[in-house]
């Protein structure tokens, strides 16, 4: 499969290894990489992102803490598959990210009601994405 478009976004309030495990999770939850594919090496994707392979490093490590991929010394990173957790845990999970993204939003300015807006509109947009794929 294609490597996913990743983005790190410096004036982030998250930090960058957060930014990139929240995205590499989502890739893999959401199927866009299969079940044994190798993830980039860490120094590869390093360069790629122009971060500090540390950094890459403990994305990596969360992410097979939590069940998302599993490291073979010598041979790389590969996905495991998408952790099956409760919905109360799913829950709280997207809460908590709600949470962050109106956070920062408002610290930088922006009016509830416009991130609200933002919000409705992305869902729209989703929406209009999957209804024309089906």
């Amino acid at each position: 499969m294609r490597p996913p478009q990743l983005r790190i976004d410096d004036a982030s309030l998250l930090p960058v290894y957060e930014q990139l495990r929240e995205q590499l999770g989502a890739t893999i939850a959401s199927g866009g990489f299969a079940r044994g594919e190798k993830l980039p090496a860490v120094r590869e994707l390093a360069m790629r992102l122009r971060i500090n392979p540390t950094t890459v490093h403990r994305a990596y490590a969360e992410l097979e803490r939590q069940g998302f991929v599993r490291t073979r010394r010598g041979l790389g990173t590969f996905v495991a598959g998408a952790p099956k957790p409760e919905r109360k845990r799913q829950h709280k999970r997207l809460t908590e990210r709600a949470d962050r993204f109106v956070v920062e939003s408002l610290a930088v300015g922006y009016a509830a009601g416009d991130v609200l807006l933002a919000i409705r509109s992305a869902l729209e947009r989703r929406s209009a994405v999957a209804g024309s794929t089906a």
